[in-house]
């Protein structure tokens, strides 16, 4: 486990992100993505890919596995940027 999993593990132990199920899970995996740098984008009830990731939680499963094996450079800088303080969350680049 690296540096970066473990912060994003955090963020989502800090953030009760404990469900990537149905409608729950996608605003949930919303939160992390934006989190990592993108912007807020809220999916449309009916949207294709709205209703894929609502009816397959082990996709957003695997886009969380995805972010963390990914761990890129901006990804963690941002992460690192929803902390406050620095020393909250480790991240070494």
């Amino acid at each position: 486990m690296n540096d970066f999993d473990m912060a994003v593990d955090e963020f989502m132990d800090d953030n009760r992100i404990n469900c990537l199920e149905g409608e729950s899970g996608l605003k949930n995996l919303e939160q992390l993505i934006q989190a990592i740098g993108y912007e807020p984008h809220h999916f449309r009830y009916g949207d294709l890919i709205h209703v894929f990731l609502a009816d397959n939680p082990g996709a957003m499963e695997r886009i969380v596995e995805f972010i963390k094996e990914t761990a890129a450079p901006s990804w963690q800088s941002n992460l690192r940027d929803v902390y406050e303080d620095e020393d909250e969350l480790e991240i070494n680049s």
